[in-house]
């Protein structure tokens, strides 16, 4: 046993100095793939046209965007992404979709300095009140091709415990019914 016991104190020890002596940092070798987030890297460059791209798309402001009628730092942080553009891209337009209290124009006025600050126009801003009509989508399409779904009649096991056919054999996978079952008489 004792020798047995040398023995298991070596190999701790030298996985111990092995895992210490193999530590390299990734940050300070030089290793391309794991380098700090800069913005010139392509996957940030990717993300951030996507964010521009997406707050473009959506073009509205809620109650969450405001503190009042001052813009609160989510809503600055979207008009910022808004208003990186193009020369074709104008005029940015924004929609005020908000539901409280504080008049919309109040808060328009915000919009308006804060995208002027950013380098815009007047005339190429354009300030909506309701919701942005080109990213609704009308539910009665939806519902009108409810009935082209796909509704196949599935069972469930009559199995008391679901695992096993009687032969000892698990019972072929079966799902809830979905939909209106066939021959069911009602």
């Amino acid at each position: 046993m004792n020798h047995m016991n040398r023995f298991l104190l070596l190999g701790l020890l030298a996985l111990a100095a092995s895992c210490q002596s193999n530590y390299l940092d990734p940050l300070t070798t030089g290793n391309d793939a794991v380098q700090n987030d800069s913005p010139d890297r392509p996957h940030a460059r990717f993300m951030e046209a996507q964010n521009v791209a997406g707050a473009r798309h959506d073009a509205m402001l809620f109650d969450c965007h405001f503190n009042g009628d001052q813009l609160n730092s989510l809503g600055r942080q979207k008009l910022a992404l808004m208003s990186q553009v193009g020369e074709n891209d104008f005029p940015v337009v924004v929609y005020l979709a908000t539901t409280s209290g504080t008049p919309a124009d109040a808060r328009g006025a915000a919009v308006r300095r804060f995208l002027k600050d950013q380098g815009l126009q007047d005339t190429q801003i354009s300030i909506r009140t309701g919701d942005n009509p080109d990213v609704t989508f009308p539910a009665a399409t939806g519902l009108n091709n409810l009935s082209k779904q796909d509704t196949a009649t599935l069972t469930t096991s009559s199995s008391a415990s679901g695992y096993s056919n009687g032969a000892g054999n698990p019972p072929a996978p079966t799902a809830p019914t979905v939909g209106p079952s066939s021959g069911s008489g009602h």
